[in-house]
């Protein structure tokens, strides 16, 4: 995406297209993820999201907690992955246990409840606040 989101975004005549870039293993430190994110949005100017993460991933650690840290700073959006139900490889990604919304796996505190999470950041989106 570094070297090519620019022709990709040019060849979309209604400008809708927005970039995503998954973070696990290869994201393992703060340095890692800002240096990505910041490079991406300053040389690219385009829109971003963080579309799939975890706190770790097949057994090997991402740095979760950093990239909520940078998303927060640079003011892009995060995805973290996934509700419940990954196979046996990845039982790690799921957000809460069996599909219960009130038994959530220590990725689902870090994700929703941490001080860069959902419950601490999120904000109503514009065209629901005359509701």
């Amino acid at each position: 995406m570094l070297s090519h989101a620019a022709q990709l975004a040019a060849a979309d005549t209604l400008k809708n297209t927005l970039f995503s870039v998954h973070m696990y293993q290869v994201y393992q430190d703060y340095n890692k993820i800002n240096s990505y994110v910041t490079r991406f949005l300053n040389e690219q100017n385009l829109p971003l999201i963080v579309g799939e993460f975890g706190a770790s991933h097949q057994g090997e650690h991402v740095d979760a907690s950093s990239i909520l840290r940078v998303a927060k700073a640079q003011k892009i959006g995060y995805l973290g992955w996934s509700w419940s139900g990954n196979s046996d490889c990845c039982t790690d990604l799921d957000i809460v246990k069996n599909f219960n919304p009130n038994a959530l796996s220590d990725w689902g505190t870090l994700l929703l409840r941490s001080p860069n999470g959902i419950k601490n950041t999120a904000v109503k989106a514009s065209v629901f606040l005359d509701e």
